[in-house]
């Protein structure tokens, strides 16, 4: 009895460990499309870049010439690309956040979008940052000057000891090039209430949840002034129309595709 007893255990076993070798090596469902239950962890994963078929959105629009567009993604949120229009002008920018996509969790790696002789792919775990930017914009500029912030979220909320960098990207050409400017050094991310409005010389950012604005002059962002507005002032920012940006996540490629970039 006690040798039947042994057996049927180590038939157990035996059986445990064969099902469990073959779970492991089976393609996870959707795993091709970006989706379904993780596969095995390999090592180059974080190092493949993603190609889409996903038609182009328009998530932010400034006149009926002057857009924004996202694409390449997986999801609203999820990888892709994001491109400065202006068809009167014949320009497409694509828009670099690189404090946000070019260094590593530590601050110490630079990781840069890796190219496979296409500028259209991308890192595949890069998160797209401008999405992750929940606020409004108020654009008054009269002289072409675009201002477009993004959401430094590669850091688990901001919450290191260094904290992370409030930047926005600026174009003083109508759109041909754009630098970085940063405004702020903090533990928060702009949020739902945070609102910009974009003027020739200078942005202002302000925050429903204080009673002070950051002016930040396009010429020297070192110059950043704190300025006390009040409570008024805040509600009075909150009532302007101001737009952010959209994406519809029902609209969601049919092919997504993994490739290990050629030249790293």
């Amino acid at each position: 009895m006690k040798n039947k007893t042994l057996i049927i255990i180590s038939l157990c076993c035996v059986l445990f460990i064969v099902i469990t070798i073959i779970i492991a090596n089976l393609p996870s469902v959707g795993r091709s499309f970006g989706y379904g239950m993780p596969g095995p962890a390999r090592k180059d994963n974080d190092r493949r870049v993603v190609r889409t078929n996903a038609p182009p959105q328009v998530i932010y629009r400034l006149d009926d010439h002057r857009y924004l567009t996202l694409e390449n993604y997986i999801a609203c949120d999820k990888s892709g690309q994001v491109y400065y229009h202006d068809s009167q002008l014949g320009i497409k920018t694509r828009l670099e956040a690189f404090s946000r996509d070019g260094w590593s969790d530590d601050g110490k790696t630079r990781i840069k979008n890796q190219y496979a002789g296409d500028d259209q792919i991308q890192l595949k775990d890069v998160e797209n940052s401008f999405m992750h930017f929940k606020g409004k914009l108020i654009n008054n500029a009269t002289n072409g000057v675009l201002v477009f912030p993004f959401v430094n979220n590669r850091w688990q909320g901001c919450s290191n000891n260094h904290g992370c960098y409030q930047t926005v990207l600026v174009s003083t050409d109508k759109g041909r090039t754009f630098f970085e400017s940063t405004y702020d050094r903090s533990t928060s991310h702009p949020n739902i209430r945070t609102t910009f409005i974009i003027e020739n010389d200078y942005y202002i950012r302000a925050d429903g949840y204080g009673e002070y604005i950051k002016v930040v002059p396009y010429s020297d962002e070192k110059n950043v002034s704190n300025q006390y507005i009040g409570r008024e002032g805040v509600m009075k920012i909150e009532r302007m129309n101001g737009v952010g940006f959209f994406c519809d996540e029902n609209i969601k490629p049919s092919k997504v595709k993994f490739i290990k970039p050629e030249k790293e």
